[in-house]
């Protein structure tokens, strides 16, 4: 509990605003309200002194000690940080079709050193719709993230489309993606 103390009467402890101001009321507190504010710095865990005797705002004691705005606190603070949110287009990482794999959407992460990672130019039409027909026949997850870029960009030739020959080979094979 709080204890006796000599009290600077400046300012309001709960709001840090003067007290001089007369057109705001202001209440001493005794041994009852001291004892109510004290449980309410306790359900906040704040950590501030009060004392017998000390003056505040009459309308911060009421806001700082009602129980609906407390409980209000403490749901908004076990609330979990993070919303389950729907996916937005807009929060994607945005895709490159002249530095990005078609398949995977990763780029080239040894910059040619690697022939299995190395990105390869599409050069025909028909690679495109051969791989629309696999999308179609695995019906997966994958195939469908590469079935709308395909379908987004329709002359992936004309957009300088590039993939890696590892992931061109696992989709079409109907493996996961390396």
């Amino acid at each position: 509990m709080a204890e006796m103390m000599d009290v600077d009467n400046d300012e309001c402890i709960l709001c840090n605003e003067t007290l001089s101001d007369s057109t705001v009321p202001t209440v001493k507190l005794g041994e009852k309200g001291m004892s109510g504010l004290q449980k309410a710095i306790n359900a906040r865990n704040d950590s501030f002194t009060i004392a017998v005797e000390q003056v505040v705002h009459v309308h911060c004691r009421k806001e700082y000690t009602n129980t609906n705005v407390i409980s209000a606190l403490k749901r908004k603070l076990s609330a979990p940080t993070e919303r389950n949110s729907k996916n937005l287009r807009s929060q994607e990482v945005k895709f490159n079709y002249k530095t990005n794999c078609l398949f995977c959407g990763q780029g080239d992460p040894y910059q040619g050193r690697k022939t299995d990672f190395k990105l390869n130019p599409i050069m025909t039409l028909d690679y495109s719709s051969t791989c629309l027909k696999i999308c179609d026949k695995l019906n997966s997850p994958w195939s469908d993230e590469v079935k709308d870029r395909m379908l987004f960009c329709p002359d992936l030739p004309a957009a300088d489309a590039v993939y890696h020959q590892v992931c061109s080979t696992n989709f079409r094979t109907g493996r996961d993606v390396p």
